[in-house]
């Protein structure tokens, strides 16, 4: 029997060899075989598992809740946020879920506001630059006469130049531009009537345009003699060579220096002087009541003080509906 079985395992050995594969090696590679489908198990049940933790955190409140609250950003018009906030109030989700969202809303809603105001603001701030030109170059287009004097007499009273097309900044602007305009048609309507009275006199052709300089923005010179000569017939000028002129009113002389004077900067220059700019004018420089020399202190005073006691009889004149 020990023969026999033997002889039965050498040929089993034979027959193994002869296939090539040996009982060990059939067994090494059905474990390395169990070994990868556990691994595989494993690694397909790690999937699944992690599979489900993601499904339940995106359906979890507290993920919803930020998926909600971001989609509030993205909204770009008010009507539609608030179709939207409107719409997660009224829904099933929790009630702080809720609270939470229409208060992110709500902050957005204002922000929205805030910008749509700025850019109503930019908006309206472009239309009125462009406007406002307009309406300064219709102002400066209208007659020097009455009836424009009281077009703008009107449209600066009970702000009426406060049109809602333009900005405020350039609402003011346009009422400088009506006062500016109404001083020039005044100033020539006054100076109009003024040379009409100082006709009767001489005048230097030098001086005729020339402005007496009182501090602000000085008179007209027939302006500042239109008083006198409605007051007394005893007015007269002279040009002297040196550039001085004496204006003697009755018993008085004034006496004056030709000058330039650039109204911007308030200040006064030679005639021949470099700088450039400026308006023909007087400077008062002395003053006399016959041979009594009278201090004069501020030129700009004495100016004042002297043309105004002749306001009542220029007013008057000046009242006086046009010939």
């Amino acid at each position: 029997m020990t023969r026999l079985q033997n002889a039965q395992s050498a040929a089993a050995g034979e027959r193994g060899q002869r296939r090539g594969t040996s009982p060990d090696v059939a067994a090494e590679r059905d474990a390395r075989s169990s070994e990868d489908r556990q691994r595989s198990q494993t690694a397909y049940e790690r999937f699944v598992q992690q599979r489900d933790q993601e499904v339940q955190a995106a359906n979890s409140p507290d993920t919803n809740e930020r998926s909600l609250v971001a989609k509030v950003e993205t909204f770009t018009l008010q009507d539609e946020l608030k179709a939207f906030c409107n719409g997660v109030w009224r829904s099933q989700l929790p009630e702080n879920t809720r609270i939470n969202v229409i208060a992110n809303c709500k902050r957005r809603l204002q922000l929205m506001a805030i910008d749509d105001q700025k850019d109503a603001e930019t908006r309206q701030m472009e239309a009125s630059g462009e406007l406002l030109p307009e309406l300064i170059q219709q102002l400066k287009q209208m007659p020097d006469n009455e009836d424009t004097l009281r077009q703008l007499q009107n449209l600066k009273s009970d702000n009426h130049y406060r049109l809602p097309s333009l900005s405020f900044p350039d609402q003011n602007k346009y009422l400088q531009a009506i006062d500016s305009r109404l001083a020039q048609i005044s100033t020539k309507r006054l100076n109009d009537k003024c040379a009409v009275v100082t006709s009767k006199i001489s005048v230097p052709n030098g001086i005729r345009d020339a402005v007496v300089i009182d501090g602000l923005d000085g008179v007209s010179l027939a302006y500042f003699l239109c008083g006198p000569v409605l007051t007394t017939d005893k007015v007269s000028i002279t040009l002297r060579q040196d550039d001085v002129v004496d204006v003697k009113v009755g018993s008085f002389t004034l006496t004056f220096a030709r000058r330039r004077y650039l109204k911007d900067r308030k200040i006064e220059v030679a005639l021949n002087s470099p700088i450039q700019g400026g308006v023909n004018a007087l400077i008062l420089t002395g003053a006399s009541n016959g041979t009594d020399q009278l201090a004069i202190g501020n030129p700009n005073f004495f100016v004042v003080n002297f043309y105004s006691q002749f306001s009542p009889q220029v007013d008057a004149h000046l009242s006086q509906p046009a010939q």
